[in-house]
């Protein structure tokens, strides 16, 4: 009974942090941004936020295959970004917007993401307060960032969404999805008592998420577990026997890796032999930061770990070395040389915020003791989750160009939406350029800085065109552009007199969009 009693806590204290965290500040960004513009739909990292909606038309449009939306001749279309494709579909189905699909399965994701996050902690924390602090550290927790900030210092959790859960849920919608099937995955390898037929089913569910839409979760997991069981093998007394009890966990690895990795080798597979999509693999740069960024980012929560793997003698358990394992590899693989470093660091705040738990009761004789200290843990915390929204609602308020898409530009949008033929070529500056194809089904010459191939030579061509090289007209119809979009942010590179050589076929306020014809 009360196991079902906290269970519906659990889900009604998740429930709440997305509604108030994950879902109002988007909520009372689109109501202060009003008398700027359009409020774009993205608090934190728009860039990306943009490219999703640019994903999601493509299914909207039909589409079960991916073209790179940024990319002048994004080649054959591939199996990729199917999450978001699929949300596309979904948005058709229902008949309603991409990015109110786009937040809903953001809140969803989180949503669940939180939910397995608790009963995680009752698996592998029984005792009853220790599993409610690593559950309320994971809910609510995050770094020192607000205090480094001021100091020019940009830690991890005011940036990284994949290592903090609560940026997470704030920041896309597969984060916190892939984090969810992620800690699933794990609960079926570690959960014995359940029977084989669900084993096996939620193993195939989980690393077929997980594969669809974060493949490096998959070999951050197996990597984990992979580490975990080579230790408790040296330590057991009778190698064949505790080999023979490790089946159902064995069944659940390998169901995992059934569903898991088609995805891994189909994905491997396209990005080196697609012609524009290894140009992509190869921008796709994103690094780890330095190590004290990391260290900060993590905060007190990293501090408490340690205190619970030393004081709390985590190491006696075999629960405790699953969770030194999980972090020990998971701060090895975020600096291994790899190109997307960044990634591997989905998770790593879950194993912490347990080991903070056992630290804290470690530190603590008595229940008021832990609520002291996980208090304290909770006000050095909660600063930097309240600076990283109070941020972006303030940079809404006020217009922030990156945030806000001014109504003129919103009605070209729409005017492209509706005229513009499918896969129109269009020019347009930097932000345009990102924005267009998530509002109308055009290819723009340069748009993301990663999926854009050649993407520093494309934006350079398109500054020199806007800023009026002589050979522009030329250029832009060798390469089949049907539309040069001008608005406010374009006429900030320059006012080329080419464009008078152009038809306009849109007006307003600001805003031009002319069409290229022949010459």
């Amino acid at each position: 009974m009360e196991k079902r009693r906290d269970l519906i806590v659990a889900a009604a204290l998740s429930l709440a942090a997305v509604l108030v965290f994950g879902v109002l500040p988007y909520v009372v960004a689109a109501r202060t941004a009003a008398p700027q513009g359009v409020f774009g739909g993205f608090l934190i990292n728009p860039i990306d936020g943009f490219s999703y909606l640019a994903k999601m038309r493509q299914g909207f449009d039909g589409s079960w295959l991916l073209q790179l939306p940024y990319a002048a001749e994004p080649g054959q279309g591939a199996f990729l970004f199917i999450y978001h494709l699929f949300l596309g579909h979904v948005a058709r189905w229902l008949g309603t917007s991409l990015l109110m699909v786009y937040h809903t399965a953001r809140a969803l994701a989180a949503f669940a993401m939180f939910l397995i996050s608790f009963v995680f902690y009752r698996r592998l924390l029984p005792e009853r307060r220790t599993h409610w602090a690593a559950f309320l550290l994971t809910l609510l927790g995050s770094g020192l960032g607000w205090l480094a900030q001021p100091l020019g210092v940009l830690s991890i959790d005011l940036w990284v969404p994949e290592a903090i859960p609560f940026l997470s849920a704030y920041a896309n919608a597969h984060f916190p999805l892939a984090a969810a099937a992620l800690l699933g995955g794990a609960l079926v390898v570690l959960e014995d008592e359940m029977r084989w037929g669900w084993r096996i089913v939620c193993a195939l569910l989980c690393g077929f998420v997980l594969g669809m839409v974060f493949p490096f979760g998959v070999g951050t997991l197996l990597a984990v577990f992979g580490a975990w069981l080579l230790w408790e093998l040296l330590r057991a007394a009778d190698r064949r026997d505790w080999l023979l009890e490790q089946r159902g966990r064995m069944l659940g690895i390998a169901s995992l890796l059934a569903t898991a990795l088609p995805w891994l080798i189909y994905d491997f597979w396209i990005s080196r032999s697609h012609e524009v999509l290894a140009v992509w693999t190869a921008q796709n740069q994103t690094p780890s930061p330095p190590l004290l960024d990391t260290l900060l980012g993590l905060g007190l929560i990293l501090v408490l770990a340690i205190v619970g793997v030393i004081l709390g003698k985590a190491h006696r358990s075999e629960r405790g070395r699953l969770l030194i394992c999980w972090v020990m590899v998971n701060l090895v693989l975020i600096y291994v040389p790899f190109s997307l470093q960044r990634r591997l660091s989905l998770g790593l705040l879950f194993p912490l915020a347990a080991l903070a738990a056992m630290g804290l009761a470690a530190m603590a004789a008595t229940r008021r003791r832990v609520i002291e200290l996980f208090m304290l843990t909770l006000a050095f915390s909660i600063p930097t989750n309240l600076l990283v929204v109070g941020a972006g609602l303030w940079g809404a308020g006020l217009g922030d160009a990156a945030l806000v898409i001014y109504p003129d530009e919103a009605d070209a949008f729409a005017w492209l939406a509706e005229h513009a033929p499918a896969g129109a070529l269009v020019l347009a500056g930097e932000d345009n350029g990102n924005r267009l194809p998530a509002f109308a089904d055009v290819r723009v010459l340069y748009g993301h800085p990663f999926e854009t191939p050649h993407a520093e030579d494309e934006l350079a061509a398109v500054e020199a065109m806007y800023a009026g090289s002589e050979d522009a007209l030329d250029l832009l119809r060798s390469r089949g552009v049907a539309y040069v979009f001008y608005g406010p942010r374009e006429r900030a590179l320059g006012d080329p007199a080419w464009l008078e050589s152009l038809e306009v076929v849109f007006q307003e306020g600001e805003v031009t969009v002319y069409q290229v014809g022949s010459p």
